[in-house]
Parts: structure tokens; sequence; C-alpha cells
């Protein structure tokens, strides 16, 4: 009998490097960074601006309850996700990104005892807009394979994470080292669409404000 998903409960942790009110850019040599542990706004922008990139870690936890026949299995998988994402190209006129890369430092999966590297692990993934959805291909060989779980769960990954992200966000100012929760039903919204059923009274989710910096005197 075929195993199926009956739900799926996630953990959430982002960690933001901030520059003023929004992301962090490129930093040139020349920067001076500044240290500023005054209670800041951050709203998430509504794009990367074209050349400019962004260095992101991402954590998360997902339960499953797989059943077979009258048998149900949980399942704990651990992922950790670190990345510097850059914007390649740009529509004006609809003001959205067309095509960006990631570049993965580091792409691990941990469940039970077990560690695994993804298959796009130490590798720079283009996404690319085609019409409403994004295809991702891989720099260098071997190609990603597109009938791999892992693979088609990266596409998934990135076109869930092109929507809107105000959910992750801080709803008033916060300090450096300030923490927020998030409302799991926000963040339930992040996955309509997805394959996966999410359980939004599972879901937990906390951002920390790790620096800001002030760049140009801004």
């Amino acid at each position: 009998m075929r195993p199926y998903v009956l739900s799926a409960a996630a953990l959430f942790v982002v960690a933001l490097i901030a520059p003023a009110l929004t992301r962090a850019e490129d930093k040139k040599a020349d920067d001076k960074l500044e240290v500023d542990d005054k209670a800041v706004t951050i709203k998430a922008p509504s794009i990367l601006p074209k050349g400019k990139s962004i260095k992101v870690t991402e954590k998360s936890t997902r339960k499953e309850v797989v059943k077979f026949g009258d048998v149900n299995l949980n399942k704990e998988k651990k992922t950790t996700l670190v990345f510097v994402e850059k914007t390649l190209d740009v529509d004006e006129k609809e003001n959205r990104r067309t095509k960006f890369s990631r570049n993965y430092e580091k792409a691990k999966e941990v469940e039970g005892d077990e560690s695994s590297s993804l298959p796009y692990h130490g590798r720079t993934v283009i996404a690319t807009k085609k019409d409403d959805k994004w295809e991702v291909s891989a720099e260098g060989k071997p190609a990603l394979d597109e009938d791999d779980m892992q693979v088609k769960e990266l596409v998934e990954h990135i076109n869930q994470s092109e929507k809107r992200q105000d959910a992750l966000y801080p709803k008033k100012p916060v300090a450096v080292g300030g923490k927020w929760t998030m409302d799991a039903k926000e963040v339930a919204k992040l996955f309509e669409g997805s394959p996966v059923k999410v359980d939004t009274d599972s879901i937990k989710g906390e951002g920390k404000l790790l620096k800001v910096y002030k760049k140009g005197g801004k």
C-alpha cells in the first residue's frame, strides 16, 4: 500500500541582518558598517533589485504523519539551508524578478540519526520565471534530476518563497537582538497551493534581528 502524508507541522527560524529598514545589499570594500541598537522597522521588499544580493540562513523542522494501512508513522526532518541569493534580471514594467541565482553554501537534511546533503549542496542554482512558475537549473554538471523528490521540493520551495513574505517579518519595530513571533495562520498562507497539508495549530515561527548597519550615513 502506498503511504501518504496526513499532515505536516513546521518550525521556522528567520535571522535578519538589515540595513536601515529593508534587506541587506551587496557591501563594497569601502563601506563603513555601524551597529545601531535602536529599534527599527523592518519591511519585506517587493523585490531584491537587479545585481543586488542577500545571504540567507533557513532552518526548518517538518513533522509528518505517514499512514501505512492502519499504522501511523511519525517522522521528523530537519533542514538547514545557507545561500547567497542574487537578482539577475527584472521586469521593470511589472516590478518583478524574472531570474535569480542561489549559491548554496550549505544544503543539509537530518532525519533521525542520518544526515545527508541535498542535490544542490555546494552548487549554484538558477531560477527563471516562465509564465507564472519558476523553472530551476544548476550551473555545471551534472544537471539536476527533475524527477528527484528533493529537487521537486526545491522547485516548490522557490515558487513558495517568491510569494510575499510579510508573514515572516515583525509587525512592530525591533532592536538588535530583538525577537518576534510569527502568526501561524499567515505563515500557513505561504503553503497555499503546496501538495503538503499543513497543520496550522502546529506551526511555530520566530524571528530575530541579528544586526543593523548604516550605509552612506543613512
